[in-house]
């Protein structure tokens, strides 16, 4: 009975040093509530990026509308995603792709007045290929890909709360 009573003592107060200090489990980050209902907009909608920052929009509990109201913001999205070899072009040496995903979100209303000005966040990620590897067709770049879309959605989501 008293082990009992001394591990739930520990585990009670543990969690209240923990929350004290700021410590919280990385759930589905809540939205303010102004973005309950938005306009979602981007010039690639079927882009891996914004389908994936759609998808977390809604688990975040917002409602997308399917086309602008008055009272309701318009999110902009659009990202860019791009690859440079910076290594010399050789058969028989390894090879480092230099990737970098790039995003900008901004919120305007549905007059097109700013709520929240343009900004940006990025993601940057190497990758060594060996010399029989071809970038387009390898999964160790489709993996950090995946990696930097859900590393840029983040981003953007502290940007928003």
């Amino acid at each position: 009975m008293l082990k009992t009573l001394a591990k739930l003592f520990f585990i009670l107060i543990t969690s209240m040093l923990l929350i004290g200090c700021g410590f919280r489990l990385n759930t589905t980050k809540i939205l303010p509530p102004q973005l309950n209902q938005v306009y979602y907009q981007t010039e690639h909608p079927y882009e891996k990026f914004e389908l994936y920052f759609k998808k977390k929009l809604q688990a975040s509990g917002a409602v997308l509308l399917s086309c602008p109201k008055k009272a309701a913001p318009i999110i902009h999205i659009s990202s860019i995603y791009g690859f440079s070899n910076s290594s010399p072009a050789s058969s028989t040496q390894a090879r480092i792709y230099n990737l970098s995903y790039t995003a900008t979100i901004n919120i305007s209303d549905s007059h097109n007045q700013p709520i929240l000005a343009p900004q940006t966040a990025s993601v940057t990620r190497s990758i060594v290929l060996q010399a029989n590897e071809v970038f387009e067709t390898t999964t160790q770049a489709d993996v950090v890909k995946q990696e930097m879309i859900q590393e840029l959605s983040t981003k953007l989501f502290n940007i928003l709360g």
